[in-house]
């Protein structure tokens, strides 16, 4: 049997994915951005994994008229190397 770090790094596709908490506030590149074909084009080499407003979930695929609002979280999926530069 593999040891799980070759098992989990091959469901991953080979690399590692963090998690972070991005908090959106007035005035940050965040606030007012809004998704494109369901997904956030600007947050480039991320993945929104769900957006969190007034404790109520949002998931992906969202609709093009949602706009991210100052308070609301965004929890993000990143490699290595996009997670050093958050």
């Amino acid at each position: 049997m593999p040891e799980r770090a070759l098992l989990a790094s091959t469901i991953a596709g080979g690399g590692r994915q963090f998690m972070a908490e991005l908090n959106v506030r007035e005035g940050s590149k965040f606030h007012g951005m809004q998704p494109r074909a369901g997904f956030f084009p600007d947050l480039k080499d991320m993945t929104v994994r769900v957006v969190i407003r007034d404790h109520e979930s949002f998931f992906p695929s969202f609709d093009d008229s949602f706009v991210l609002e100052d308070r609301d979280t965004i929890v993000v999926a990143a490699t290595r190397s996009i997670g050093r530069s958050l």
